[in-house]
């Protein structure tokens, strides 16, 4: 299942599509316009959600929310909410007040020394942590704690700047390596404190990037990155690899265990289609209105135009397949809803 955190109101304003005024507070009226995708969603913020309408059902471990139109619900840092989206349910509309918990530092730090909040909170995480132009948020992540790491800096802020760089993409086995890198200049025993934090932050990554890896060695194509571009069609997290982009552009696409797009059709007046060849693991395809197929290494699925379908991992597997685009005239690409889990549950 996709996991979304929030750890900064850049983060969360992102997520909702509003403009960031202030680094520490957002106050936003949101009406969505696609139905919300199944996700966890983990504060690091304060937020208050005035509910204009269910559009979606919220559970915090295993009690759900009940809630009803014009209800507040309010989540503090250290929460994490699943958030599923209700077949048939108006699209969701909310007001909402997020502030981080630095905001309320500010308050009490800010009658003491004013010039060292503002200085702290509005130059350093307002401005110069937003020139995403110059440096992208995960290299300042890791200029951050080389520096917090080099001093013996190992407190609650080392633990911060270790989340944001996980949250930034930073994975444990890339962690683990920088760590390691800086005990040769900094020293061992500031190292072996600040793997303690890290093995808190990645702890729950353990499994995932050890199974990604694991099955990274069962095929010569690469897993590749992350599929930011697309992730908002599909459910679980997928990655995406360009093997060529000569003569016939094609690409690898890694899927985890449940992950799976969304329901799609790929548009031609004359040509045009989709070939899939299975690469590793085991996966489906369906077309719209008939069983759906298992792909295994070596498996070849011919799509033709104007066909709905969707295709993904098996339940219990990793999944990878190439992608061969087949020319056309007046080609395109149509998503639409997503796989809903009772008609995925029902494959076995």
């Amino acid at each position: 299942m996709k996991e979304l955190f929030f750890n900064t109101i850049q983060e969360f304003n992102d997520y909702i599509g509003v403009k960031t005024l202030h680094p520490l507070v957002s106050i936003a009226r949101v009406e969505n316009t696609s139905p919300i995708q199944e996700a966890v969603h983990h504060y690091g913020l304060y937020a208050l959600f005035l509910k204009e309408n269910k559009g979606c059902k919220l559970s915090y471990g295993r009690t759900e929310y009940d809630f009803d139109e014009m209800t507040v619900t309010s989540f503090a840092p250290g929460q994490s909410i699943k958030v599923e989206p209700i077949p048939g349910v108006p699209l969701a509309k909310y007001t909402v007040l997020a502030f981080h918990p630095k905001l309320l530092n500010r308050t009490q730090l800010g009658e003491f020394a004013p010039e060292f909040a503002h200085l702290n909170d509005d130059i350093l995480f307002g401005e110069v942590w937003s020139r995403n132009d110059l440096l992208s948020l995960r290299d300042r992540n890791l200029v951050t704690i080389t520096s917090l790491i080099s001093q013996g800096i190992t407190d609650s802020s080392l633990k911060y700047h270790l989340q944001s760089a996980k949250n930034n993409g930073i994975t444990r086995t890339e962690a683990a390596e920088i760590i390691t890198h800086i005990a040769f200049y900094a020293g061992w025993p500031k190292a072996w404190a600040a793997f303690n934090l890290a093995k808190e932050v990645w702890n729950e990554d353990v499994k995932g990037e050890d199974a990604k890896a694991a099955f990274q060695r069962e095929m010569i194509f690469p897993v590749g990155e992350p599929n930011i571009a697309y992730a908002k069609y599909f459910k679980g997290n997928s990655y995406l690899a360009q093997i060529s982009d000569n003569q016939i552009p094609f690409f690898n696409v890694t899927f985890e265990p449940g992950c799976r797009n969304n329901w799609h059709t790929h548009h031609a007046t004359k040509g045009g289609g989709q070939m899939l060849v299975g690469v590793a693991g085991r996966g489906w395809y369906q077309e719209e209105g008939k069983p759906a197929q298992e792909i295994l290494p070596g498996t070849v699925i011919h799509i033709s135009a104007n066909v709905k379908h969707w295709h993904g991992a098996a339940k219990d597997s990793w999944f990878a397949h190439l992608a061969f685009e087949i020319p056309g005239e007046n080609t395109s690409n149509e998503w639409q809803e997503a796989v809903s889990d009772e008609e995925y549950n029902k494959i076995k």
